[in-house]
């Protein structure tokens, strides 16, 4: 049961990048953001994936040296190519051009195609609350989740983000799937050789199952809301819409889907609308009223998107970030085979 600081998966990401050719630049951004996710208890979307990314940088399907190059551009919106590079590399590139554009246009709306599995989108989003702006994200990819109703896969779980900058907290960001469940929630469950709650997968019948096999044997995410999961599958199918057909990656059933993301972003310059301190004033004292509010039978505290994460954080931090044996054996060979000293980390 291995357990390491966040420096040292660190390291061992960034070695293992580096021993495939990726740039210092890239992977470290790599390294630092599958790290991060980690730390806020997003262990779905952290080191868990070095070894896929490392499958396809093997198969050509992903260049580590790759960059973005922007294919049309008209102030407040841009149309980018993410070159099959890593996708955290082109999310964030991308996001940083949007919040230029967005200065000197008040906002900017991106679309992202080409573009390998960004990760955390919370990542993103909280770009541009630091320039006193509002940020949001979401993206499509392969098929994962059945339309509320039905067996099959046809949608993606369709993750989306928004980030709001207050006056002396950290941002409220939000970061939801719009399946149930994150698949790599999935890979982590397999990984530890747990069971699912009900109502989180169904199996190649359509039949509702605990049983994570279930999911990986032609099975699939069910869609947010439980027996109102058409909210769910509604916001599913417009994300799939937006990251996928308005971006030409193609939306996650289609023929002409390429694999990789789909990216719609977004920076909002506030202060085309408002006074930012003031915008901000106004958040903290919303904020305050839900904090402080009475509090249901049983409950102690009301936590506000984001709050989560950062406890997670601060503990991890503290006492280091857990790794399932299975994923550590992955890492040891992946190392091994490239040549990078993982156990001495």
């Amino acid at each position: 049961m291995p357990i390491k600081t966040s420096e040292q998966l660190h390291r061992i990401t960034y070695d293992i990048f580096k021993a495939l050719d990726a740039p210092d630049d890239n992977a470290d951004l790599v390294a630092r953001l599958l790290v991060k996710a980690n730390l806020v208890g997003h262990d779905s979307h952290g080191i868990i994936r070095i070894p896929s990314y490392v499958e396809r940088i093997k198969k050509k399907a992903l260049d580590p040296r790759a960059g973005i190059k922007v294919i049309r551009e008209n102030g407040a919106t841009m149309l980018v190519d993410g070159c099959w590079g890593f996708g955290q590399v082109a999310a964030w590139r991308t996001m940083e051009k949007t919040v230029e554009n967005a200065r000197g246009n008040g906002t900017c709306i991106s679309a992202l195609f080409n573009c390998n599995h960004i990760g955390r989108l919370a990542d993103y989003s909280l770009i541009p609350p630091k320039h006193s702006m509002i940020g949001f994200i979401s993206c499509n990819g392969a098929a994962r989740v059945a339309p509320f109703g039905g067996a099959d896969r046809l949608l993606n779980p369709g993750p989306l983000s928004v980030a709001i900058p207050t006056s002396d907290k950290a941002p409220v960001v939000l970061d939801i799937s719009t399946s149930v469940v994150a698949e790599g929630k999935l890979l982590v469950r397999r990984k530890r050789h747990e069971s699912v709650p009900e109502g989180w997968i169904i199996d190649k019948d359509g039949r509702n199952t605990t049983d994570v096999e279930g999911y990986f044997n032609d099975g699939a995410l069910l869609p947010l809301g439980g027996t109102v999961g058409y909210k769910g599958f509604g916001l599913g199918l417009m994300i799939d819409i937006l990251g996928g057909v308005l971006t030409g990656a193609g939306s996650a059933s289609s023929p002409n889907y390429g694999g990789g993301n789909g990216v719609i972003m977004g920076a909002i310059d506030i202060s085309r609308f408002i006074e930012p301190r003031e915008f901000m004033m106004r958040v903290d004292e919303l904020l305050s009223r839900i904090k402080s509010s009475r509090k249901a039978p049983g409950v102690g505290e009301i936590l506000i998107p984001g709050e989560p994460e950062l406890r997670e954080e601060a503990k991890r931090l503290k006492e280091g970030i857990y790794v399932e044996e299975e994923t550590w054996s992955e890492l040891v060979d992946v190392g091994r085979s490239l040549g990078v000293d993982i156990l001495s980390a």
